[in-house]
């Protein structure tokens, strides 16, 4: 019955769109750039007044959420949280069940570098545009990834001034330690946890270890650790220095979570990983990543709404969705190595720190001319919403320009394509206000959807010979006196294939056209 709700809702919206269409005529309607929905469908609203909803169509839900708007189902329950019989929750001895699978995080060629991060806690974002990753690689690959804990058997705990120690068993022969707070100690506001115990070496912060202790100031950890477990220092609200040993190599999920007053860590080179939500909501205002961390995952920096600076170490790989979500004062996302940066994989836009507004330096000085270097690609996302990009070039290398690759740059205003680059994918120039003109190589084959979106100010185009397909929307709300240049004839103009609607500004196409 609710399917044919919908239907019915879908198909009547789509009508009274239609006729408010035809009824305008050449009325050109404007939407706003933000979805609204509500438990039936979503739609964008219409700013020219016309029409009180747009673009109206019923939600396209995966696991309860709409890939689209972000309506999260009320109702829906993920398979992995369903109870089974004899399950127990921890802690109770009431049914429930174990804490659901994760689902994979971040692929990445290294087998050693996956994570899989738990389902968000009550409260935290949901990715609005979250989406399955691009994995031809299935679960199989990432269940042989490695897992620090996998490796340990926890074994016998003992209590030492006011630290519990517990046992890591490793093929049977006790390999170390994990560090925890004592229950019963509740005043200690510096502690230093020492390299040994028992003759043995401290390798972890146990997996919530010293979570929720709001009287623990500083913490000083050892040489010789490996690793940090998850929620370790969660909510440890007066935790202000942290100390990290250059042995230490992941931080792992929700490590420092809600460490509102976090100012002082620097993490060493050898540091790999940045895991799930580790640092979300932290107050230290520059962060230094260090060359060594290759994988950032989601809402690793989520909140950290005192940031200014960020130094990206070269050998990131991948960073999650959300990553740097939040940091409202960040003002400068500092690197030291271009083609490392283009080598970057954003999972989404709101994975780039330059998004919330962070100008890109190359090596402390600010870019406005930018020079891709040959060899490099454009993957998308990769300069997405950065605010100092006045000219850029693009390499001969490029070959397809990644989706929103240079999107929401907001002083863009001269690109240079050299002879080589052949696709630009959707919203690659999207919101270029004040791109001007667009002189494209005869290399350039395809111009995907909404290309060049809300470019207002676009008003000379120039193809070369080598254009062969136009899709849908590729010039979206361009200039209206924009004029097309053609390099090769009229009649091989007819050969490309085009959308009807590749552009609402045709004009006159002028062909044959020479510099």
């Amino acid at each position: 019955m609710k399917q044919k709700i919908r239907k019915w809702l879908a198909i009547s919206m789509t009508a009274v769109s239609l006729c408010c269409f035809s009824a305008c005529e050449e009325h050109k309607h404007s939407y706003a750039d933000g979805w609204f929905y509500d438990e039936h469908y979503h739609w964008r609203l219409a700013t020219c007044g016309d029409i009180e909803k747009g673009f109206v169509d019923i939600h396209n839900m995966v696991d309860g959420v709409c890939t689209l708007c972000g309506y999260q189902d009320p109702n829906y329950v993920s398979p992995s949280e369903k109870p089974e019989a004899g399950d127990k929750d921890p802690g109770t001895d009431e049914p429930g069940t174990d804490d659901p699978k994760e689902d994979p995080e971040l692929p990445d060629d290294d087998p050693s570098s996956a994570e899989r991060p738990k389902p968000p806690e009550e409260g935290e974002p949901v990715d609005p545009d979250d989406e399955p990753l691009d994995d031809p690689l299935g679960d199989a690959y990432y269940d042989s990834f490695y897992q620090p804990e996998n490796e340990y058997t926890w074994g016998k705990c003992s209590v030492q001034d006011g630290l519990k120690y517990t046992e890591l068993i490793k093929d049977d022969v006790l390999a170390g330690y994990a560090v925890a707070i004592d229950g019963g100690n509740h005043n200690t506001r510096q502690i230093t946890i020492p390299a040994t115990y028992e003759g043995k070496p401290v390798l972890m912060v146990d997996n919530g270890g010293f979570q929720n202790c709001d009287f623990l100031e500083k913490i000083t950890l050892p040489e010789g650790m490996l690793f940090i477990g998850e929620e370790a220092f969660k909510n440890c609200s007066a935790l202000w220095s942290v100390t990290v040993p250059s042995s230490v190599w992941l931080i792992n999920k929700r490590a420092f979570y809600s460490c509102g007053y976090l100012t002082q860590i620097t993490l060493p080179e050898g540091v790999r990983e940045i895991r799930y939500g580790a640092f979300y909501g932290c107050a230290f205002d520059k962060f230094v990543i260090p060359n060594s961390v290759h994988t950032i995952a989601s809402l690793a920096f989520y909140e950290c709404k005192l940031l200014k600076e960020l130094d990206f170490g070269s050998g990131v790989k991948n960073v999650g969705g959300q990553a740097f979500c939040n940091c409202g004062r960040l003002a400068k996302v500092n690197i030291s190595d271009l083609k490392a940066w283009c080598d970057i994989s954003f999972v989404y836009s709101n994975s780039n720190p330059l998004n919330c507004g962070g100008s890109l330096y190359l090596n402390d000085k600010l870019v406005t001319n930018l020079e891709i270097p040959e060899g490099c690609g454009v993957k998308k996302y990769s300069f997405y919403g950065c605010p100092s990009i006045e000219e850029v070039t693009i390499p001969s290398s490029a070959g397809r320009i990644g989706e929103g690759a240079f999107m929401r740059c907001s002083a863009l205003r001269s690109v240079k394509f050299l002879e080589g680059a052949d696709e630009i994918d959707s919203f690659v120039f999207g919101y270029c206000y004040n791109l001007k003109e667009i002189i494209l190589p005869d290399s350039m084959k395809v111009l995907r959807t909404e290309a060049f979106y809300y470019c207002m100010n676009l008003n000379k185009i120039v193809f070369g010979r080598g254009i062969a397909l136009l899709e849908m929307d590729a010039f979206t709300e361009i200039s209206n006196s924009a004029q097309f240049y053609y390099r090769g004839s009229e009649a091989d103009w007819k050969k490309i294939v085009k959308n009807s609607s590749w552009t609402k500004n045709p004009g006159q196409i002028i062909y044959d056209y020479t510099d």
